[in-house]
């Protein structure tokens, strides 16, 4: 490879100021030998640099994550340096020569014209008088994860909106750690604009329901846990703004190799509007049955079909 040994590069930027005596010595040379093999086998991607950021030295696997042949790879490596976030990896190479390990994410081109994101770790050599002279950089190609996090975000905007949609929230619930993960429309039910200072908990979403449905909530929660069993019920919320709503909380329990319950993933649906219409319902029908009642004539019907009066 058209670049300085790795014994040279030691030797000329990290111990000018030691005897020669010392560097080739039979010792010191297995430990820099060692080193090379280290880093030319690592599986990440692994880059030296002297103080001026000039590069020293680099492994295989630097050509293998970016897609570059040897001649390829300084003058895109320049560009590199010269692209867009060339403020932030100055910044933090600076802050590496003052013998800080720094640690930060970019992309770079590969050569098929695609995008390789990295996780960049830049770790400062010292010689003998405490004074950084080679930076070397780890470069790990999380490109697989930045794509699935991306895909993660996605999925849960369309999660999201499609649970404001049908005014439905999700949870998960850690029963041992007593405290629950809610999807944003959780919030939106419970009437929670303030969210950052509320821990969904046992007792916390207790008492969001409707004091009259509160005990009723403990007691289905509780049940279910005892029981080791699916739960589905319906209660009130009542919101800091007054408003009442109707929900319907159903959930799956999860339970550890021991059969012991552990977790409650589980949904809650404003059925407010269904409520309210089988309260008008079951008023017209109270209503009708009271008028039947109190009527001074004898009313009767007739089923067709059966012929039977009823």
């Amino acid at each position: 490879m058209a670049r300085l040994s790795f014994l040279k590069q030691l030797t000329r930027f990290s111990n000018e100021d030691m005897n020669v005596s010392r560097i080739t010595n039979n010792e010191s040379e297995n430990e820099l030998f060692l080193l090379k093999a280290l880093i030319d086998n690592h599986p990440n991607a692994v880059l030296a640099f002297d103080t001026k950021g000039n590069l020293l030295h680099y492994n295989t696997s630097v050509m293998k994550t970016f897609g570059y042949n040897e001649k390829e790879l300084l003058n895109r490596l320049q560009k590199y340096l010269c692209g867009n976030d060339k403020y932030k990896r100055n910044k933090y190479f600076q802050l590496a020569l003052q013998g800080k390990t720094q640690n930060y994410q970019t992309s770079v081109s590969h050569v098929n014209g695609g995008k390789v994101f990295i996780d960049v770790t830049l770790i400062p050599v010292k010689n003998s008088e405490d004074e950084t002279t080679i930076i070397y950089a780890v470069a790990k190609d999380i490109t697989i994860y930045v794509q699935h996090e991306k895909e993660l975000v996605k999925i849960k905007g369309s999660l999201e909106l499609a649970q404001k949609v049908g005014a439905i929230g999700s949870y998960d619930y850690d029963i041992i750690e007593d405290e629950a993960y809610w999807s944003n429309q959780m919030y939106v039910l419970f009437g929670l604009e303030n969210t950052e200072h509320f821990v969904p908990t046992f007792e916390s979403i207790s008492e969001l329901a409707h004091p009259d449905d509160r005990e009723k909530f403990k007691k289905a929660i509780l049940s279910a846990i005892d029981n080791r069993r699916n739960l589905s019920f319906e209660f009130r919320i009542l919101r800091n703004d007054g408003t009442v709503i109707y929900v319907n909380n159903q959930a799956d329990v999860i339970l550890d190799e021991n059969k012991q319950p552990v977790r409650f993933i589980g949904t809650v649906q404003d059925i407010t509007k269904r409520k309210q219409a089988e309260l008008k319902l079951k008023e017209s029908e109270n209503q009708i049955e009271h008028i039947f009642d109190n009527l001074e004539v004898g009313i009767w019907s007739l089923d067709t079909k059966k012929t039977n009066t009823i």
